[in-house]
C-alpha cells in the first residue's frame, strides 16, 4: 500500500482533536491503554519532554481542526501536563480511509493493548497486513476503558489498578488464612543505599535505591490501591510496608494488614524489585506475621527502639528460624546505643535513621 507524503509542523493543543468517528468511514481508534501504563506515560512525558519530539502525533486536516490517527493517548497524557503545543505529523487530506486505518494500525502497534470488541469490526486483510495477531477466541474489552462518542476528554475515567490487580491476581500462599508467598529468588541482599524513608522526600527522585516504610502509615496506605509511585520509582529493593499492629488491634484487622503488605511485597518482586521481610510488629502478631515467608528466605529488616531490647531479641531468633543461619541477614533500622551494640555483638548491620545520602555507610 503506497502511503502519502505528509509534513511536519507545531499545533495548538487546542486544534487538536482525539478520533471519535468525525472522519466519515474511519472507524474509532481500537488501542487502549489502561490505568497503570497511562500513568507511566505521563511520567516519562513529564521526565523527558524531548519525547514529545521524538515521536510526533499523527494527525488528518477536517473541518479547520486536526484529528488524531495516531497518539490519542500521548495527546491525553500532554493535555494533562498542561503542554501548550506540539509537534505533528499532517497527513494530506487526499489520503484515503483505507490508508488513515493503516496509519492507524501501524502507529499503535506495540503500545497499549487492543481492544478486541473494536478491532474485530476492522478490515481482516489490513490487519493481516499489519502484523497483528488476533486470538481465536473473542476477548472481551475491560468495560469503561474505552470512550463514548459523548465523552469530554477531561471526564475520561481509566480503570483503577485495584480493578485491574487486586481482585484478579492471586498468589500461591503457604497458611490456611492464604497470605501471599515471598519468592526466595527476589529476596534482598547487602543493602543498597540511598535507604530512604518512604514518603520523607519528593517521589520525584530517581536515585533512592532501597526505601522502607518506618513512617507514619498515612505516608504509604493509598500503595494498596495504586502503587504506581512506587513501581516509577525505579528503587531496586524495597522493605515490606510496617502497618502499625498493636496488641490492642483486633487479630481479624491485623491479618487484613498482613496480606495487604505481603501481596504489594510479592507484587513488587513480580517487577523485579527485591524485598526484605519485615519482622516489626507487636508480640500477638510475630506468627501470624511469619505466614507467607518460605523457609530459607534471608533478608529481614525491623526496626530498634530504645528500651525494647527484647523486642530485637525475639525478632532476632525468628530470622535465625526462618532462614536456617546462625547469623541471618536481618538490618536494624535505628534504636540507639543499646540497640546498635546488640547488632555489633550478633554481626547484625545496623543503619542509622533517615539515611539520605550515598556517602553515609
Amino acid at each position: 500500500m503506497e502511503l502519502s507524503v505528509m509534513q511536519s509542523v507545531m499545533l495548538k493543543m487546542s486544534d487538536i482533536q482525539p478520533n471519535r468517528g468525525q472522519i466519515k468511514g474511519l472507524k474509532k481508534n481500537p488501542r487502549l491503554i489502561k490505568d497503570d501504563k497511562y500513568r507511566k506515560l505521563v511520567a516519562s512525558i513529564q521526565e523527558n519532554p524531548e519525547f514529545t519530539a521524538m515521536r510526533e502525533l499523527l494527525v488528518y486536516p477536517l473541518d479547520g481542526k486536526y484529528v488524531i490517527i495516531g497518539g490519542n493517548m500521548r495527546y491525553r497524557a500532554m493535555k494533562e501536563l498542561g503542554i501548550k503545543s506540539v509537534p505533528c505529523k499532517v497527513i494530506p487530506e487526499e489520503t484515503s480511509v483505507e490508508q488513515l486505518e493503516a496509519y492507524t494500525l501501524k502507529d499503535n502497534s506495540g503500545f497499549g493493548e487492543w481492544d478486541f470488541d473494536l478491532l474485530k469490526d476492522w478490515n481482516l486483510q489490513l490487519i493481516e497486513d499489519c502484523a497483528i495477531d488476533i486470538p481465536e477466541i473473542e476477548i472481551p474489552s475491560y468495560n469503561g476503558s474505552e470512550e463514548s462518542e459523548d465523552d469530554d476528554d477531561e471526564d475520561i475515567e481509566f480503570p483503577s489498578f485495584e480493578h485491574q490487580m487486586v481482585d484478579d491476581v492471586l498468589y500461591e500462599s503457604n497458611n490456611a488464612f492464604e497470605i501471599p508467598n515471598l519468592l526466595l529468588s527476589e529476596q534482598g541482599g547487602k543493602l543498597q543505599l540511598p535507604l530512604n524513608p518512604w514518603g520523607a522526600n519528593s517521589r520525584l527522585r530517581k536515585d533512592v535505591s532501597t526505601y522502607h516504610f518506618y513512617v507514619d502509615d498515612y505516608r504509604f496506605e493509598k500503595l494498596w490501591k495504586d502503587p504506581i509511585d512506587l513501581i516509577n520509582s525505579g528503587c531496586k529493593a524495597i522493605v515490606e510496608p510496617n502497618c502499625s499492629l498493636h496488641d490492642q488491634t483486633p487479630i481479624a484487622y491485623g491479618i487484613h494488614l498482613i496480606y495487604k503488605k505481603r501481596w504489594l511485597a510479592r507484587y513488587m518482586q513480580e517487577l523485579g524489585v527485591k524485598v526484605y521481610a519485615d519482622l516489626n510488629v507487636s508480640r500477638k502478631f510475630r506468627d501470624y506475621n511469619r505466614m507467607g515467608i518460605p523457609q530459607g528466605y534471608n533478608a529481614f529488616f525491623t526496626r530498634g527502639m530504645s528500651g525494647w531490647l527484647q523486642s530485637l531479641i525475639d525478632e532476632h531468633n525468628i530470622a535465625k528460624e526462618i532462614s536456617g543461619k546462625d547469623t541471618p541477614n536481618l538490618i536494624v533500622y535505628g534504636g540507639g546505643d543499646e540497640i546498635k551494640e546488640y547488632c555489633r555483638d550478633n554481626n547484625l548491620l545496623y543503619v542509622t535513621d533517615f539515611i539520605n545520602d550515598k556517602s553515609i555507610g
